[in-house]
């Protein structure tokens, strides 16, 4: 078998000399130049979004974690303190594959909505809560 050149060898897989950077021609590049803008906030459009509802599930999981007991305190029930903890993190737990789950079949967009309907409503329903089991 005589032994070809590598230069002469093409592949779907090899990057071509026409191709810039990731694999894109001059073309798409320049496409994708004209469109950075639109691309820059549509970005921000999503990310900002998304990065304030981690921020808040985050703060969440903090105050619960930390007030707990002082939150038994004021209820006047701290034999019933753990109770908070474990139904948030138990609540916590079982939704998140069903959220995953309904993302898959109603869209990211719609599930990201309802998700914090919920968790709006929630802190509502715990802020106003007046009793112990009220707030479990």
């Amino acid at each position: 078998m005589p032994h070809e050149d590598s230069a002469s060898e093409t592949s779907r897989l090899l990057p071509s000399e026409a191709s810039t950077q990731y694999g894109m021609t001059d073309t798409e590049s320049a496409a994708q130049k004209a469109g950075e803008e639109k691309t820059t906030a549509a970005l921000l459009s999503v990310l900002l979004p998304m990065g304030i509802g981690v921020f808040f599930c985050a703060m969440d999981q903090t105050i619960v974690v930390s007030s707990y007991a002082a939150i038994g305190n004021e209820l006047e029930q701290l034999q019933m303190t753990s109770w908070i903890a474990t139904a948030y993190m138990l609540t916590l737990t079982s939704f998140q594959p069903l959220y995953g789950k309904m993302s898959d079949i109603f869209g990211r967009k719609a599930c990201l909505l309802f998700a914090y309907t919920v968790f709006a409503f929630g802190t509502l329903c715990c802020g106003l809560a007046r009793t112990m089991p009220e707030l479990n």
